[in-house]
């Protein structure tokens, strides 16, 4: 269950960080982009590799949220738990007794 939770908190900020650094990446690329010997490039490579950023970005969030639901769900079923009471003996050389516990 805490590894649903995890998961699921953080699909969100994790989806807008990369996208916000997809963003970026996309920005410097395009001011960083060489000039070639037929004028200005026209950017279509930083516009590739920032479609496919975003998709594995969006693959990533998805996929955590896809799992850590799930995890949530199947950790929130509780099982009953049943009082259990156990009596231990036990003994020494010098002494002899018994352990009483009761499991709530």
């Amino acid at each position: 269950m805490t590894t649903g939770i995890v998961l699921t908190s953080a699909a969100l900020p994790l989806g807008l960080m990369g996208a916000y650094l997809s963003d970026q990446a996309y920005t410097d690329c395009l001011n960083d982009r060489p000039a070639t010997e037929f004028g200005p490039s026209d950017g279509n490579d930083c516009k590739n590799s920032k479609e496919a950023r975003n998709v594995v970005i969006g693959i990533v969030a998805i996929t955590m949220l896809g799992v850590g639901i799930p995890l949530i769900v199947y950790g929130a079923k509780k099982v009953p738990l049943e009082p259990r009471a156990t009596i231990t003996p036990w003994a020494s050389a010098r002494a002899a007794g018994a352990t009483f516990r009761l499991t709530l």
